[in-house]
């Protein structure tokens, strides 16, 4: 690779959501060994967490769930409803702005990397 590409990797690499963007845009232009690239930097430096790796196990058996009664819900979706109705059911009924603005904050972390392979 030449030094352009390595410094662009480098800065790149600093931030998961911007070597997200670099390896998705690689892909779109073609050019797959920068797209492997990417792909190798972000699973030796940002690996999936364990709540990560939690939450799509639980987005994905109830997505399997909803598909059965014809419902086609995304498993970023899941997640927020798994949450949201584990929270009403904690705070009884007593649901708040900030519980859904950290419900929402929460799945966006966790699925970040599912949402930049859709685009």
């Amino acid at each position: 690779m030449d030094n352009q590409t390595e410094l662009l990797l480098e800065n790149a690499s600093k931030k998961l959501e911007t070597l997200l963007e670099l390896k998705r845009f690689a892909k779109k232009i073609g050019n797959y060994d920068l797209a492997q690239k990417c792909e190798e930097i972000e699973l030796e430096k940002f690996p999936l967490s364990q709540e990560e790796i939690d939450a799509d196990e639980e987005a994905e058996k109830l997505n399997l769930a909803f598909r059965m009664v014809e419902l086609g819900i995304d498993k970023q979706t899941c997640y927020r409803i798994a949450r949201t109705l584990e929270q009403l059911k904690k705070k009884k009924g007593k649901f708040s702005i900030a519980d859904s603005a950290k419900i929402v904050v929460d799945s966006k972390r966790v699925f970040l990397r599912s949402e930049h392979n859709k685009k």
